[in-house]
């Protein structure tokens, strides 16, 4: 990392932007991905930097936007990301945008009930696909990393209840959805490997168990990089 210098007309406190490292770490992600995966994509957190030059850079460098909200959805828009580049998960959608991104061949996953409830609103005479959230237990399938004995999240469909295959039920009865995709985002403390094979494994055999055939996994943000650690003080990643 280079050294920066002082200057004194820079107000403090600050971020310092390196350009560079934005694009290391989505050349280096998508490498690493590439390496095992015939098909893989990389899509760039609006939440974790909203900061609009990083927003087009990531799209410069063929990352995804991923946003939460119908705010992020807007804002990807603005910084010239097209709507089939974009994956939209979270629970703050609008009814606008989540019907928009869905016609426009976003990557959408369903986090909640009102969600299910606006595929009844998408236009007709066109199939639609759609993903949806799985609830994941820390608790269960990563115990070292739970905050308590029972850690599931509140996003998402469980199905260690009837909500998760209560959801498929739902989109399986409608003659205009389909469910292409699985989206199990969980943040970890340890950042392990094993956290993330459990988590896969689990989500495997759920979709064997309700015997779906899906074309994407999303695994969701929080994955470790290699960086030295003074490096957090100065980039914004």
């Amino acid at each position: 990392m280079e050294q920066i210098k002082y200057n004194k007309d820079i107000l403090t406190p600050c971020f310092i932007f390196f350009p560079e490292e934005l694009e290391k770490n989505v050349s280096g992600f998508q490498d690493a991905l590439n390496s095992h995966f015939d098909r893989s994509i990389v899509s760039y957190s609006v939440k974790t930097n909203s900061t609009p030059s990083c927003i087009k850079l990531a799209r410069e460098l063929n990352a995804y936007a991923e946003v939460v909200s119908h705010d992020e959805y807007e804002l990807a828009r603005l910084c010239g990301y097209s709507k089939d580049r974009i994956v939209y998960n979270g629970p703050m959608k609008s009814k606008e945008t989540f019907i928009d991104a869905i016609v426009n061949g976003s990557i959408v996953n369903i986090e909640s009930k009102k969600e299910l409830a606006w595929l009844l609103e998408l236009p007709v005479g066109k199939k639609y696909n759609i993903g949806i959230r799985l609830n994941i237990n820390i608790g269960k399938i990563f115990p070292q990393d739970a905050d308590g004995d029972y850690n599931d999240s509140r996003f998402g469909f469980s199905d260690d209840t009837s909500e998760f295959r209560e959801a498929v039920e739902f989109i399986s009865n409608l003659s205009h959805v389909i469910l292409t995709g699985i989206h199990i985002h969980r943040t970890t403390i340890s950042r392990s490997i094993s956290f993330y094979e459990n988590s896969i494994n689990y989500t495997c055999s759920v979709i064997k168990k309700y015997n779906l055939n899906l074309n994407y996994i999303d695994i969701g943000g929080g994955v470790f990089r290699n960086i030295p650690k003074q490096a957090y003080i100065s980039t914004i990643l």
